[in-house]
């Protein structure tokens, strides 16, 4: 029997990650332990995760991946791994930002995202209203642990939030810094291809966000 079975792809941030999802449950994983992406690493351990799922290309119905931000050579790294496998095996190719994905998943409505870009350097996003500082601040370069713990304080000062954290992010905030106290502390798991296929399933395209995108009718999310 065809299964609905999507394919999240992410090369930006550390070694990478997959991830398999037949409906709404995952049935496949893998998380680089690199700190960078290496596009014939992906493209083997994703034959793996499709071989041990038994999934068929008839069973795909598209491959999600990840368009930032984190690593510039790392995105291009995964476009190209989708964009090869969508004209082999004719699916089509959804582009998500990681940012993107987290708000999707969790609706928290004042939200810190924070991503791991790799062992020393982060990257964060902040949505809602903080203390009458802006609505929406985006720190597209990465910063340091220091430059983020000192941000996020700034914005949590006397307002209740949460700090959602993906790709070792939570494990770093010592145990009894104040913004612990301050914001409900979400973790959101290492691998990041996860929660493009989850951001992915939970958020709705509307028609004008269609793309054609290697030959392939897809969607732009984010």
């Amino acid at each position: 029997m065809k299964r609905e079975v999507f394919v999240g792809i992410e090369a930006a941030y550390g070694g990478g990650s997959l991830s398999v999802y037949s409906g709404r449950r995952e049935v496949a994983v893998w998380t680089g332990s690199g700190r960078v992406s290496r596009s014939e690493e992906l493209l083997f351990e994703l034959d793996r995760l499709l071989r041990e799922g038994d999934v068929g290309r008839e069973d795909l119905a598209g491959l999600i991946v990840s368009v930032g931000g984190g690593s510039f050579t790392g995105t291009r790294i995964g476009l190209a791994l989708a964009g090869g496998l969508s004209v082999s095996l004719g699916c089509p190719i959804f582009r998500q930002k990681v940012f993107s994905a987290l708000e999707n998943v969790y609706e928290d409505e004042r939200k810190i995202l924070a991503v791991s870009l790799n062992e020393r350097e982060f990257c964060w996003k902040v949505t809602g209203v903080w203390n009458d500082l802006s609505e929406t601040s985006y720190r597209g370069e990465p910063a340091s642990f220091l430059e983020f713990l000192g941000g996020i304080t700034e914005f949590s000062e006397g307002v209740a939030g949460a700090l959602i954290c993906s790709g070792g992010v939570f494990g770093k905030v010592p145990p009894r810094h104040r913004v612990r106290k301050k914001l409900k502390i979400i973790d959101a798991g290492e691998n990041l291809a996860a929660l493009l296929v989850r951001g992915f399933l939970d958020g709705v395209a509307s028609d004008n966000e269609k793309e054609v995108y290697s030959g392939v009718v897809g969607y732009k999310r984010g």
